[in-house]
């Protein structure tokens, strides 16, 4: 089974990873591009596309090659491969390094999937096809439509784990409910500031008094 190919070859899970990692971040770099040059012909956001604050600077730049995601790749690789040697090599905790792998694999599975979904609507944009009028999108929506999305494939994943045993899915639920959570904070629509009461006019009887 794939699953376990990629418990017991470490090299093989960081091909995987950094792959996934990769596109992520490539495809990214791509939908900031294509709305910026009017791929998002009627859609107009308020702020970034991406909802990593760490990555927003580089994708609004364009960078392709950034010192930020490159460190957070090789953290995240020296990582798995730490807990290979700890947990899988000596036998210690399979469990525990698959359901690792779940939390990093399976949270791409929905940005990429997000991805995918963003340019498909990107595309029909540049085509003006099926868009009318202009659509704004606050940053606070953006939010909380992706915490809406990521608590349900957390409770997919969950359900999987129900059908399989396999702790790769707990690692999808536990990581994408995280993120819910996170992204609920920035979801929070901020009120509107009140409109300062104006003085009421002043009546016939009292202009040209004293």
């Amino acid at each position: 089974m794939l699953l376990d190919m990629l418990v017991h070859d470490i090299w093989l899970t960081l091909g995987v990873w950094t792959a996934l990692y990769a596109s992520d971040y490539a495809l990214t770099l791509l939908t900031a591009r294509l709305l910026n040059a009017g791929g998002g012909r009627g859609v107009a956001l308020e702020k970034d596309i991406e909802l990593t604050l760490i990555f927003q600077q580089d994708v609004r730049a364009q960078r392709w090659l950034s010192p930020r995601p490159i460190i957070v790749l090789l953290a995240l690789d020296g990582y798995l491969w730490y807990l290979w040697q700890s947990l899988v090599r000596e036998g210690a905790a399979l469990a525990a390094f698959e359901a690792v792998m779940g939390a990093l694999f399976l949270l791409e599975v929905v940005i990429h999937l997000r991805h995918f979904r963003n340019l498909a609507f990107l595309l029909h944009a540049w085509r003006s096809d099926g868009l009318q009028g202009v659509r704004g999108c606050a940053r606070w929506l953006s939010y909380r439509l992706s915490m809406f999305e990521l608590f349900a494939f957390a409770v997919l994943y969950a359900l999987f784990f129900g059908l399989t045993g396999r702790w790769f899915f707990v690692g999808g639920a536990i990581t994408t409910l995280l993120s819910a959570l996170s992204h609920a904070r920035f979801a929070r629509k901020p009120r509107l500031a009140p409109v300062p009461s104006q003085p009421p006019p002043a009546s016939d009887s009292e202009e040209g008094q004293d």
